[in-house]
């Protein structure tokens, strides 16, 4: 049998729509950046007396106590040193005080770290030999250098005078 014509087919094919996809982003939690602080450094000394009166036994040690304070807003190594002109047989000592008792630096210098805020307590023990003349006096000068930024310094100076 043959069929002239076209042929009919049973199914007739329908277009669908092509399925489409729009992606939606997945939040994620970014880190928050953490500010960069810039290290400012600063130094104080506090509780210096402009005069101090030196006892001439010889034998007692006058002290004068000042705090060496980081002002700045980070942790700073500092340069703490004690320097005077002292007549013959007066001693000059520079000590820290701590919890576990005072600790002196014969060569007058010597190097903490201070946080930013923190503080330490310098004690300056003079000496003058028996028989030293009322009046006699000397200047003694204590000074804080920052190690981070030299710039960055303290100073006190003390007027030791025997009464």
């Amino acid at each position: 049998v043959q069929v002239r014509g076209t042929p009919t087919p049973a199914v007739t094919p329908t277009a669908t729509a092509t399925p489409s996809y729009t992606p939606t982003p997945t939040p994620t939690n970014l880190p928050t950046a953490t500010p960069t602080v810039t290290p400012q450094y600063g130094l104080r000394i506090n509780g210096g007396n402009s005069q101090v009166t030196l006892v001439a036994d010889g034998v007692e040690h006058q002290v004068a106590a000042l705090g060496v304070e980081n002002t700045g807003n980070t942790t700073d190594q500092v340069a703490i040193s004690l320097s005077a002109s002292l007549p013959d047989g007066w001693r000059l000592l520079l000590c820290l005080s701590g919890g576990e008792g005072d600790r002196c630096f014969t060569d007058n210098a010597t190097e903490i770290t201070l946080a930013a805020g923190g503080a330490q307590t310098v004690l300056v023990r003079m000496q003058a030999p028996g028989g030293t003349a009322s009046g006699a006096s000397t200047v003694v000068t204590l000074e804080a250098v920052s190690r981070h930024n030299g710039a960055v310094r303290a100073s006190v100076q003390l007027t030791v005078v025997v009464p």
